[in-house]
Parts: structure tokens; C-alpha cells; sequence
């Protein structure tokens, strides 16, 4: 099926002597295992509860307008499983990249809370139907009220579909249309126009979240921060990492050989094996390409930048249900901020008052 983006030529199947699908299939199945360990644990523990929205009330507007965008985000996911799996591969017969793509992409959400890897410096709405979050359970996880964040799944899980549906389709737009524009644009121009568009994507997109309430960044460096003091504060390094993770999705979905194959699928042709097993090993090297983007381009950087926030404007703190009840008033840690060491689980802390805390 020709998707209308770029196409590398791909040598001939007794040329290859290597099957890079393999790799990236184990990579996918790694990140199963990891997955299906972190939520038993999370639910054999008895953390899977709800995170209480605390005492403060939530202005009506946005308590609608989470209620709309979980039942927008549940629409949503079933039209994309519609038009991007089921329709095109009882047309085809056979899974498309598109809807390998979209399978994949239901398992990004299981990164959404790395952000606070470290230490907490970003928050949900807890008015949101939640059960907590699962990151406390992640093999190596250091912050030591992981299990508070109020994680919106129902929310996060179809946002992480179509959002990055959407994403990655306009920026592959972008792509084209530079492409036709400047056809001598190379490699390295494609993807420097697709970062651009990424970010300002980003932008406008977060901005739009954050006004309706949907998250904060409460410890956003000062210095680099737009709407300072106000609960939709906007770390303006946000777009750069956000930006290269959304390039990095856009890139996998346009670049293809001949075959119409993404570097995660290629060597696949040499493989004789049943249809099943085939879609299989497909979807699951996407989801260990995707998962790695998603690590080095996102994840891990921004925990450099976690670990320098600065105080929590008053302007969050005193609004219970973006706090999570993860630190400050009420709680056994003071939030993140330069005064405030990085505590771990079962290490000595500051509490809320600047007192020292022993495990």
C-alpha cells in the first residue's frame, strides 16, 4: 500500500544477512515483560486505589471537561482501532503498517509517569477516575510516593493513541510537503522540518491540556519557564524533548524502503512463518522501537532536568486535586525544589516544614 512517504531502496531478501525485526521484536517483548511485571506487583501490593482528589473543590468547567475528554479519549480509541486495524485489514487481509503502528502505540502510556522518575515534578488532576499509578513498581523507581500519581488511564492510554495518531500524520505531512517543495531536502533537512513542527505541535497542545486542567508541571525551572506562577505553567524545554519524541515516531512511520517496511519491520521478508506469527513479530518490534524513542528521547533526558526544579508556585499547592498527595501540606515530604535533597524510598527526608524526617 503505498501511504504516500518516503521510500529507501532495500536489497534483495538473499542479500540481507541480518534481521534487524528480531532485534527490535525482543526489545518489544522485554517491554512487555517489564509491563506485565510493574502491574502485577502494583495490584498484588493493594496500591491500585484511587488517589483522592483532597478537600479543595474543582471549578465546575473543569470537572466537565474531564468527564468529556475520558469519554472523547474512549470514542477516539475505537474509531482509530476501527479505521487504522480492523477496516484496512479486512480490506487488505493482512495488518498495515498503520495499524501496527496504532497497536503499538497503546503501550506508550506505561512510560507516561517516568517523568517523575526521580523525583515529582509533574501531576494529574486527580478528579480524573484513577487508581493511583504503578511506577512505584518499576524495577530501579526512586521516588518514593510513585504510587500517589494520580494516573488518568483512561484518559492516558487512548490519548496516547490518537494524539500521537495525529501527531506523527501531520508532521509526515510537513515532511511531504517540504519534500516536494525543496526536492533535493535530504535526510537530515526532513527531519530538522519535522523537529520544528514537532515542537510548536507540542506547544500548542500541552498548552491546551494545561489550561483545562488536565496536568501540571509545578516544578518547572523558574528560569525557563512561560506563565510563571499560574497552574498551567509551561516548561518551555517541555517542547524540545516532547518535540524529538514526536519526531522520532513521525520518522519511523515515514521513512520506508521499497517494500513499504520501517526500519523496525525490516528483514521481516526473510522470515518464512505463519500470518499470526508474523503480525506478531511486527507489532512487538514497533512497540521496541517506539519504547526506545520514547526512553532516549524523552524520559531519560528530562531527568536531568527533574532533578533541578525549582519551589511549587502557590498557585498549585493550594489546589489539592493537582497535589496528588504526593508532598507538601498534609503529607510526610516537602515538594521538590533546590532547598529540598532528592529522597528515595526508605531514606531520611524533609517534611513539609523543612523538618528532617527519619525513614
Amino acid at each position: 500500500m503505498n501511504l504516500g512517504r518516503a521510500r529507501t531502496s532495500a536489497p534483495p531478501p538473499d542479500a540481507r544477512t541480518a534481521t534487524p525485526v528480531k532485534w527490535w521484536s525482543a526489545a518489544g517483548v522485554a517491554v512487555l515483560a517489564v509491563m506485565a511485571y510493574t502491574y502485577s506487583a502494583w495490584i498484588l501490593s493493594g496500591e491500585a486505589v484511587r488517589t483522592p482528589k483532597g478537600p479543595d473543590p474543582v471549578p465546575g468547567w473543569m470537572a466537565n471537561t474531564l468527564k468529556a475528554w475520558e469519554v472523547i479519549g474512549v470514542v477516539a480509541l475505537a474509531a482509530a482501532f476501527w479505521w487504522l486495524v480492523v477496516r484496512p485489514w479486512r480490506r487488505e487481509g493482512r495488518l498495515t503498517t498503520d495499524g501496527a503502528l496504532v497497536l503499538a502505540y497503546t503501550t506508550l502510556h506505561f512510560q507516561d509517569p517516568l517523568l517523575n522518575f526521580t523525583q515529582v515534578w509533574a501531576t494529574y488532576n486527580a478528579s480524573f477516575v484513577n487508581w493511583g499509578n504503578w511506577a512505584a513498581h518499576m524495577p530501579g523507581w526512586l521516588s518514593p510516593t510513585g504510587n500517589l500519581f494520580a494516573e488518568p488511564i483512561i484518559w492516558t492510554m487512548p490519548a496516547y493513541v490518537y494524539a500521537v495518531v495525529i501527531a506523527v500524520r501531520l508532521v509526515n505531512l510537513v515532511m511531504r510537503k517540504v519534500k516536494e517543495r525543496w526536492p533535493q531536502t535530504g535526510v537530515v533537512g526532513l527531519v530538522g522540518a519535522a523537529f520544528a513542527f514537532s515542537m510548536a505541535f507540542d506547544f500548542v497542545l500541552e498548552s491546551a491540556f494545561m489550561r483545562l486542567g488536565i496536568y501540571t508541571y509545578p516544578g518547572s525551572i523558574e528560569s525557563m519557564t512561560i506563565f510563571r506562577g499560574h497552574y498551567y505553567q509551561f516548561p518551555i524545554y517541555e517542547v524540545i524533548f516532547a518535540g524529538a519524541m514526536f519526531t522520532g515516531f513521525a520518522c519511523l512511520r515515514y521513512f520506508q524502503d521499497d517494500l513499504g517496511r520501517t526500519i523496525a519491520e525490516r528483514g521481516i521478508d526473510t522470515l518464512e512463518m505463519p500470518t499470526a506469527r508474523t503480525n506478531a513479530l511486527r507489532v512487538t518490534a514497533m512497540i521496541g522501537f517506539l519504547h526506545v524513542i520514547f526512553l532516549v528521547t524523552y524520559n531519560i533526558p528530562i531527568q536531568f532536568i527533574a532533578m533541578h526544579s525549582s519551589p511549587w508556585p502557590d498557585d498549585i499547592t493550594e489546589r489539592s486535586y493537582f497535589m496528588n498527595q504526593m508532598c507538601g501540606e498534609g503529607t510526610d515530604y516537602a515538594c521538590s525544589s533546590p532547598e529540598v535533597p532528592i529522597p528515595r524510598p526508605g531514606s531520611a527526608h524533609v517534611g513539609p516544614e523543612g523538618d528532617l524526617r527519619a525513614p
